[in-house]
């Protein structure tokens, strides 16, 4: 009985350590993990009945002197059954332990998408949950002098995410990529993206290397209006006071009488030369407010 006892402590600590584990696993393993704790929870249930069925038959054998030999039996049988489960259910801690090294394998390389709607204040990771995605980005000459590397990013950014509705790009100053696609959505299609990418080879919008003004153009047109991720890239802020900015995007991005953000604010500092650390300091208070992650990507 306390060989039983240890085993369903056992069971019970990997249950918890299911449910308080923090998602981040591929999408193969995320199905593989569900299966196994489904596994689990059957081989637990079985567990229990078994061993009611052990104490069961125990007492019928005490009761009834008669029928020793039919009651042994019953019992040794009921007890080979019950170690078949006990081997299973040591596969079953063996498979669950393999899956959380490989999850903690993907992680510490950073191939894990993160979709999980609550954020780990200290780990960070970028929720990729939302069906329109917006870039604001900084188009002035430090930021022109790796625009291949802007472009890989953007294309990288749209490719994390498993399905976009639409999308939209921007610059620091609040111009369009497309002027006439102003407060429109431009679809997530090959052909498009193809246009996109050939449209920012030659994009030279005026640039004060602020991202202040094309978040507040990015919330205003398109905030609520489903779900909302806004995608900021920069190397440097050439604005006035950090309070005064972060409080206008605080306005903007506030539904009325709720606490839920109109969008996520996720923000690339792209760290060029001796560029300041103005950006990283904006955009890092930014995106905390807004339920958004700071990455920070050396040259």
């Amino acid at each position: 009985m306390a060989f039983l006892d240890v085993i369903s402590c056992g069971f019970g600590a990997i249950v918890l350590l299911v449910l308080i584990s923090r998602p981040g696993f591929a999408p193969s393993q995320e199905t593989q993990t569900t299966a196994l704790l489904a596994r689990t929870f059957a081989v637990e249930t079985e567990l229990k009945q078994l061993d009611d069925l052990l104490q069961g038959t125990r007492l019928k054998l005490a009761e009834s002197v008669g029928s020793n030999d039919t009651a042994r039996l019953a019992e040794q049988r009921i007890a080979t059954e019950l170690a078949k489960k006990l081997a299973n259910a040591d596969q079953l801690s063996a498979s669950f332990a393999t899956l959380k090294q490989r999850s903690a394998e993907l992680q510490a390389i950073g191939l894990t998408n993160n979709t999980s709607t609550e954020r780990d204040v200290e780990v960070g990771g970028i929720a990729v949950d939302s069906d329109y995605v917006i870039f604001i980005i900084d188009t002035s000459g430090s930021m022109r002098n790796i625009w291949r590397r802007v472009q890989r990013e953007l294309s990288s950014v749209l490719d994390i995410h498993p399905q976009v509705k639409g999308f939209q790009v921007l610059n620091d100053n609040g111009g369009y990529l497309f002027p006439e696609m102003r407060g429109r959505w431009i679809k997530d299609t090959k052909s498009w993206r193809t246009r996109t990418t050939r449209a920012l080879n030659g994009w030279t919008g005026r640039s004060n290397s602020s991202p202040v003004e094309g978040i507040e153009e990015a919330l205003k047109t398109y905030g609520g209006r489903g779900t909302l991720s806004l995608y900021v890239f920069g190397d440097d802020y050439t604005g006035g006071s950090y309070d005064e900015a972060v409080r206008r995007i605080d306005q903007l991005n506030q539904k009325t009488g709720q606490t839920e953000k109109l969008a996520r604010i996720h923000a690339l500092g792209f760290f060029v030369g001796r560029t300041s650390g103005r950006f990283s300091t904006l955009m890092r208070e930014v995106a905390y407010r807004s339920d958004g992650t700071f990455v920070a990507l050396p040259i």
